[in-house]
């Protein structure tokens, strides 16, 4: 895997530029983006990742601490370079959550071939189900995937004041996404984690790596 260990705040941003911002701007600001961030107490990495099926892009960045990342969001706005970021973006989730270290799973290392491929997916879960069994619910899921050939890792995410969680899968390469995915979907174990997420909140999307810092 390639995320830290260390780190305990993600900052997930699903988006798309507005219509009318120009391509290359865009493409300055997210720039801008990194030499901000790098000058930041606190920073951990980012992953930019872009979604060509959805024509979204996918910011996450990586903190120390959430009291960080609110820092820095304080900060982001009031950088001129950042303006196309800040107030040109549609379409947009923006998410702070906090990493559960105890189900991170991690599988193969990448290899210097691979094209890793991320599944993001974002959600809430029906009412009634108690955080408690969800866990196990997605312990015995990771378990599961550990072992599997091409499956390099998932991160997961909880922010509580939403109730919205979180997963960043990865894989090898698009060919073990479209190999692992029906094996992945006949686990009783997978069948479990679905029965109790609430389909309709469930945002869902693959994308490959544009950069990361």
């Amino acid at each position: 895997m390639t995320t830290s260990l260390r780190f305990s705040t993600l900052e997930l941003c699903i988006c798309r530029p507005a219509p009318d911002l120009p391509d290359a701007d865009f493409r300055k600001a997210l720039r801008a983006a990194d030499d901000f961030l790098a000058g930041c107490a606190g920073f951990e990495g980012r992953e930019l990742l872009y979604s060509a099926s959805s024509d979204r892009w996918i910011d996450l960045v990586r903190w120390a601490s959430p009291d960080a990342a609110e820092a820095a969001m304080d900060a982001f706005g009031h950088v001129e370079a950042l303006q196309p970021l800040a107030s040109r973006l549609v379409d947009a989730t923006m998410l702070r959550l906090s990493r559960l270290p105890e189900l991170a799973v991690c599988g193969k290392t990448a290899g210097a071939g691979d094209a890793p491929v991320y599944e993001v997916i974002a959600y809430r879960l029906k009412p009634g189900i108690e955080d408690a069994d969800y866990r196990r619910t997605l312990d015995a899921f990771g378990a599961a995937l550990s072992a599997m050939d091409g499956f390099l890792g998932r991160d997961v995410f909880r922010d509580a004041s939403s109730g919205t969680w979180a997963e960043v899968i990865r894989y090898a390469d698009q060919p073990a996404v479209d190999r692992l995915g029906p094996v992945v979907m006949s686990l009783p174990e997978a069948a479990a984690a679905m029965e109790r997420i609430d389909a309709e909140t469930v945002e869902l999307l693959f994308a490959t790596q544009v950069r990361s810092s």
